[in-house]
């Protein structure tokens, strides 16, 4: 899809009304479609949600604010709570964000991000990423892990 000149966007033109259906009809801009609800009470507001690298039903999400410190990982499918990571020895205040990627800092393989940057009072002067492994899970039932083994950026 090429964008035309942003003096054609502004008013009707032949280029202008090309790239607007292209962008509608594109499949990179398209509405979401609900395939499950996550309604958890342990799980009251999603904040982050990211799918998982290793378990490939699974998406990792956790809690908002004043919440525990623990990731989930659920069910695409189902939304049924599949494992939990406790992370130990740490005290958030506002996590807001997941994602995924490459490990470092001595890390291996994928890494969870979450990033403990919620700030709605604009007060906090210290914003902190979290870095876990992503634990490769053989058997799906609910199960848990605790961790103290994570980087802090």
């Amino acid at each position: 899809i090429r964008r035309p000149p942003r003096s054609t966007l502004d008013r009707s033109s032949a280029a202008s009304d090309v790239y607007k259906r292209q962008i509608q009809e594109s499949s990179l801009f398209s509405y979401g479609k609900e395939v499950n609800k996550i309604d958890h009470n342990i799980i009251p507001e999603a904040s982050g949600i990211v799918n998982s690298f290793y378990n490939p039903n699974g998406i990792w999400t956790h809690n908002d604010s004043n919440n525990k410190d623990v990731l989930y990982l659920i069910s695409k499918t189902t939304s049924e709570i599949l494992f939990k990571i406790h992370i130990q020895n740490i005290i958030s205040n506002d996590w807001e964000d997941i994602t995924i990627g490459d490990c470092f800092m001595g890390l291996n393989g994928k890494c969870l991000y979450v990033g403990d940057i919620g700030d709605n009072q604009k007060e906090r002067n210290i914003k902190k990423i979290y870095v876990i492994e992503e634990p490769k899970i053989e058997n799906y039932g609910n199960d848990s892990i605790s961790t103290d083994s994570f980087r802090l950026i």
